[in-house]
This record gives C-alpha cells, sequence and structure tokens, in this order.
C-alpha cells in the first residue's frame, strides 16, 4: 500500500500542487487504514479502492488493487471513478445555494418551476414542494420513466434515448402521488432530477455549467464532471458486476444527470469535503441540516439530499453513498471534528456500499478517539 501525506493550507488550482506535510505520519492511522484496505481487496469481487482521508487539514490518500482486472494498473489519488448517487448531494448545495439566494424556497409548490401543467402533483389539496423533492418525501417514484424489469445494463444503454428530458415531463405529468406528500420516505433518483431541472431554469444554465461555476471551479476539482476526453480514459478505473463482468459507462442519463451523472477522483474528493466540513458556510449549513427524520435508509435524517446520524458514541455523521453498473462510492463526513472519509471503487457487488460504509465510519471513529501525540 503506497500512503502519501498532505496538509491543505490553501486549496489549491490543481491537486498535485498541495503542499507536502511536515508533521510525522499517524503510524496507527496507517495500521488500520492499510488492515482494512487490504481485507476489502482481497474479498471475492473487488477489483480497486481509492481512499481521501481529510484529518483537520491534513489528507491522507491509501489505494489498494487494480484500476482493471489482472493487469494490476495501481490505482492513485488522480484515478477516475463514476460516483454515482454521490452526485445527489451536488445538488443538494447547488438547491441550498439557490435558497439562500432567495431564488427558491422549501416551501413552494414544485410547479412553480415547471412548464406546462401539472395538476395531478398533490395529494388532498397539499402541493409537492421543493422540501418533499430534497428529501425524498415527495412520493415519487424510483424513475421516470421506470426502469424495465429484467434489462441488463448494456440493454439499459442502449435505450437510453428513452431517457429524455422530454419523456421525463412526460412523465411526470402522468403521475399521481397515494398519500401526502412529505410524511413517508421514499428514495428517488426522478425527484434529484426534477430539483436538476428547476435549478436549470431558475438559473438559465445546463446543470453541467451550475457545478462547474459554483463547486468544481471554485473549489479546485478539475477531475469533476459529466463529460470526459480520450486522454482521461487512459487513468479511468474500469468497472465491474459482482462476477467480475465489465460494466459499460454509466451515461444513460445525459439530460438528467443530476441525480447520478458525475465522476470523480479521490484527490478532488478531498477538496469537496473540505469544503463540506465548513459548516460556517450557510450554503454547507443548510444543505446538511436535516428535514425529515427517521427515514428507511438506516434510521438516517436526511437534509437537502444529505443523510446524517449520529453514531452510537453521539458523534454526528453526515454522509451519502453511490453505486452505478460497475463502481461503488461512500462518503462520510465528521463536521464538528473535521474529519471525512471518502471510498471510491470500481466495482457494484451487492455488499460493496456496506463494506465502504463500515470501513469509512471505523477510520472516522479511530480519528475520532485517538490519543493525542506526546
Amino acid at each position: 500500500m503506497k500512503m502519501i501525506v498532505f496538509l491543505i493550507l490553501i486549496l489549491p488550482a490543481h491537486p498535485d500542487s498541495i503542499p507536502i506535510a511536515s508533521s510525522a505520519k499517524d503510524k496507527g492511522m496507517d495500521s488500520v487504514v492499510y488492515s482494512l484496505g487490504s481485507r476489502f481487496i482481497n474479498e471475492p469481487g473487488h477489483v480497486g479502492l481509492s481512499i481521501s482521508i481529510l484529518d483537520h487539514g491534513k489528507v491522507h490518500y491509501c489505494n489498494f488493487g487494480s484500476i482493471k482486472r489482472k493487469l494490476q494498473i495501481k490505482p492513485t489519488e488522480r484515478t477516475i471513478y463514476e460516483m454515482a448517487s454521490f452526485t445527489k448531494t451536488f445538488t443538494g448545495i447547488l438547491l441550498a445555494k439557490a435558497v439562500n439566494e432567495g431564488r427558491i424556497r422549501l416551501s413552494d409548490d414544485i410547479r412553480k418551476y415547471l412548464p406546462g401543467n401539472y395538476p395531478e402533483l398533490q395529494f388532498a389539496g397539499r402541493p409537492i414542494t421543493i422540501r418533499d423533492v430534497a428529501s425524498h418525501t415527495a412520493c415519487l417514484p424510483k424513475n421516470l420513466p421506470a426502469l424495465p424489469k429484467g434489462q441488463t445494463p448494456a440493454e439499459i444503454m442502449a435505450d437510453s434515448a428513452r431517457y429524455s428530458k422530454k419523456n421525463f415531463l412526460k412523465e411526470l405529468a402522468r403521475f399521481k402521488p397515494d398519500t401526502i406528500p412529505g410524511s413517508r420516505f421514499n428514495y428517488s433518483n426522478a425527484g434529484t432530477q426534477l430539483i436538476g431541472l428547476l435549478l436549470e431554469g431558475v438559473y438559465g444554465m445546463s446543470y453541467e455549467k451550475l457545478v462547474k461555476k459554483y463547486i468544481t471551479l471554485p473549489y479546485h476539482m478539475p477531475d469533476t464532471k459529466l463529460v470526459w476526453s480520450e486522454k482521461e480514459s487512459a487513468r479511468t478505473a474500469t468497472g465491474y458486476s459482482e462476477q467480475g463482468e465489465v460494466m459499460p459507462a454509466f451515461v444513460f442519463w445525459p439530460e438528467l444527470p443530476a441525480a447520478g451523472g458525475l465522476r470523480t477522483t479521490a484527490a478532488d474528493m478531498t477538496n469537496y469535503m473540505a469544503y463540506n466540513l465548513d459548516e460556517r458556510d450557510e450554503t454547507v449549513r443548510l444543505a446538511h441540516r436535516p428535514v425529515f427524520f427517521n427515514t428507511s435508509e438506516n434510521g438516517q435524517d436526511i437534509g437537502l439530499f444529505w443523510f446524517s446520524r449520529l453514531l452510537p458514541d453521539g458523534t454526528r455523521a453526515v454522509m451519502h453513498a453511490g453505486g452505478s453498473f460497475g463502481c461503488t462510492s461512500y462518503c462520510m463526513l465528521f463536521p464538528d471534528q473535521q474529519i471525512g472519509i471518502a471510498c471510491l471503487a470500481n466495482d457494484a457487488s451487492p455488499g460493496t456500499e456496506r463494506a465502504l460504509r463500515d470501513m469509512s465510519q471505523e477510520i472516522g471513529t479511530y480519528l475520532i478517539h485517538k490519543a493525542p501525540p506526546q
């Protein structure tokens, strides 16, 4: 395992320009991370793993396995992974920004921002609000249009034209809630895509441009984006199924990327974590603040797409996961302790998300409770 330790003094223009820390390495943390990462990568189904750890401004990158099965090309902090649903946290940040700028109110009827008429987007006179959609309590289905049962990832990709903005709005106009909005949690990609469309209308620019203007450019994340060049493909991790099959790239929502279209690197995740650990920022604070409690996602609370919960020791954690056809991502933040852990893996085995979650929690718990240096 290769571990590189850095100190963030100022968020740089490029990850490679982060200055090297002068402090001693944390041998205890090295041991914990090496043990967890080695165990993960040696389990069946796993291929490669990149971990970024941010501890009071100090950055630790840890890489295991390979970006391609059988070739043994070790990942680095600049290896590109699909982040899938972790994209939703970017949508939550953009929504919080719009609210703080007075462009949107969380209590607004979602139809205020939609083109055309949607008379059915209410139940018993109660309209679906922005808050309902951002907390997955709008009663919306998981996908619009629904994914056909039994289709393989390759078949879904071949039919990607079906998931256009036009078809999305057509299906949305037919949808009828079956309960009072805001009363029941139901995880929905469609809801996040709806917020993405709303933000495009409010700002008059594409989701891609919004992410770049307000997040990736100011917070120095050059490798976090929707579209990749052929040159960048050389450092992109190949995604695999549980059976080791190469999975197609997760690009079947080209017109509706707000729920899962971004890719990233461990280096970029470091700067994104640094931004999200600063809850003095009113946008970050609003995005993290719970608006619905005790969801069916392991009892977690939810803010504007960000989940949070108290760990058994009482520590507050803020988190989100993502899973594409062939990659899995997980990020856990401890804003009160200024600690963050991001894990990126190029497999989509059923237990990968749980493994990355447990790994993040164990690393975070170690850093929070470790004895101070003598």
